[in-house]
Parts: C-alpha cells; sequence; structure tokens
C-alpha cells in the first residue's frame, strides 16, 4: 500500500474526476412567479423592484386584499398597485390573458398603476399572445407638492 507523503500531494488526488463521472450540473433554472390578482405594495424609503405574473381570473378573498383607496370601487380595484414615496420602481409584469366571458370581475379592462415622488418608474407590460381583454396602465412620477 503507497500512502500520499505531502498535503499537496493528498489534495491533487482528491480533486482528480474518475474518468467516467460527467461534470456537475448547473442548478435549474429559476421558476416563474406564481400567477396572482390585486396585488398592492406601497413603501416610503428604498426601491420597488420585482417581477409579477397577474392573472385577473385569480379570484382573491376579500379578507386577502387591501383596503380600498379613498378613490377606488370593488369596480376600479387595480390588479396591481405599486406606490412608493423615495426611492425608484422598476416593475416586470406578465398579464395572462382572459379568454372567453373576460376577467373573473366582469370589467373590460385590467388596471396596473404605479407611482413615485422620489424617484424615477419603469414598467415593463409583457404578454406573448393576443389579448382579448383590454389594459390600462398608469405609471407617473409626482411632482413633489
Amino acid at each position: 500500500m503507497i500512502l500520499p507523503t505531502s498535503s499537496r500531494e493528498l489534495k491533487s488526488k482528491d480533486h482528480e474526476a474518475a474518468p467516467d463521472q460527467s461534470p456537475p450540473s448547473s442548478p435549474p433554472p429559476p421558476l416563474p412567479p406564481t400567477p396572482t390578482n390585486y396585488v398592492s405594495i406601497s413603501r416610503q424609503h428604498g426601491e420597488v423592484k420585482g417581477e409579477w405574473v397577474i392573472d385577473p381570473r385569480v379570484v382573491i378573498p376579500a379578507l386577502f386584499l387591501s383596503p380600498l383607496l379613498p378613490e377606488e370601487s370593488e369596480d376600479s380595484r387595480k390588479h396591481l398597485y405599486i406606490k412608493g414615496h423615495h426611492g425608484a420602481l422598476s416593475i416586470d409584469v406578465t398579464l395572462i390573458p382572459s379568454e372567453g366571458d373576460g376577467l373573473s370581475s366582469g370589467r373590460a379592462a385590467a388596471l396596473f398603476e404605479a407611482e413615485t415622488v422620489h424617484g424615477s418608474v419603469r414598467f415593463k407590460l409583457v404578454s406573448g399572445i393576443q389579448m382579448s381583454t383590454g389594459v390600462n396602465v398608469k405609471a407617473q412620477r409626482r411632482p413633489f407638492p
């Protein structure tokens, strides 16, 4: 029996791969976000950055919905509402189009709003197929009062 005589010899033998072993595979790609509906995020400081998949047909129980804004009604509730005050908004939205009867609420359009006072707004809307649903997007940087 022959034993390695130095730690260098031991380390080099540990790193040698057997000829029949394949190289390690790369990790699987991340899963896409789960489709959701009626997302509301408000942040006073810091950027809001993310990717959302909005499916207007997803019914969210009232218990889990955020309170309506003063100017909102159930008919005008935003499918995605993101508000910042001191920070940029970087939003990627994939809209899953409705088929047939339209949105779960009976609306004619999906509603999205993103606004900030001190920061930039980047709103990217993606849909890979023809949609029968209308889309209303409001993205703005509000002037400081």
